[in-house]
């Protein structure tokens, strides 16, 4: 691998576009599908997020990589407690095996060193060799095996439910300012489930067990009839569910 050194640092407001760019070349539609990327709006929550210190929750959440002048990379990653979670690393075609991720890799221990962080954790799609193959030579770890389901909402029956969206005029600002937003959803008076909207097609639902009541379904068709898919994340394979899902592996470094 021929090595050249980019510069890393925090993402400036203007490269939101590029950084959407590389991320729709690097990854197939389950991932886009899977986080925001599948807004068309995307480019502008970017932005707002580089630029917004609130929303940054102390430490900004993008990183790029830039050689020769151009964006080569980027890495979108974000504490938790002491952990720096990795949700998304892409290095534009152009500048592959060159060692950007390697490099942008090596920024983030330094920062979580800087910050006295115990360990790193990022997913990994279970066939991407080449990702598994970096990342295992820089002393990550395989955890667990995660599952990303698609299924059709009118996969479940529906029983009739009272419910209400707590949250929806500052939900319906977010889907027409970026494309995504969450809604805060009780129904019958009990719990409050948070519900992902993704673009104009998908739901996000924040895990399987919530699919087993199917008044939710009843309520997210009344909400939007328009809205057909539910994309739900789960840490077994679920035999209920008509479709194959696609696999993760979920990797740690300690630090």
């Amino acid at each position: 691998m021929n090595e050249n050194s980019a510069r890393v640092r925090k993402a400036l407001p203007s490269e939101s576009s590029s950084i959407e760019s590389i991320h729709r070349n690097a990854f197939p539609k389950h991932f886009i599908c899977d986080w925001l990327f599948v807004s068309p709006l995307v480019s502008r929550y970017i932005s707002k997020v580089i630029e917004d210190a609130d929303m940054n929750q102390k430490y900004p959440e993008f990183f790029t990589a830039t050689l020769t002048g151009n964006l080569a990379g980027y890495v979108n990653a974000k504490f938790y407690g002491e952990c720096l979670s990795i949700n998304y690393l892409a290095v534009a075609p152009e500048f592959q095996r060159q060692g950007i991720a390697k490099q942008m890799l090596a920024y983030l221990l330094a920062e979580c060193q800087k910050h006295h962080i115990e360990k790193i954790s990022l997913d990994v799609d279970i066939n991407n060799q080449i990702a598994l193959s970096l990342y295992k030579k820089m002393g990550y770890e395989v955890k667990c095996c995660k599952f990303l389901y698609e299924v059709p909402i009118d996969y479940f029956c529906t029983h009739k439910c009272s419910f209400e969206v707590k949250n929806w005029l500052e939900a319906e600002a977010w889907q027409y300012s970026y494309g995504f937003s969450y809604i805060m959803l009780s129904i019958n008076n009990s719990d409050i489930l948070k519900i992902g909207r993704l673009g104009k097609a998908y739901w996000r639902i924040p895990d399987y067990s919530c699919l087993e009541d199917d008044r939710l379904t009843y309520a997210l068709k009344l909400i939007d009839p328009n809205r057909n898919k539910i994309f739900v994340r789960s840490d077994q394979i679920i035999l209920a569910l008509p479709k194959q899902p696609i696999k993760f592996l979920k990797m740690e470094k300690k630090l």
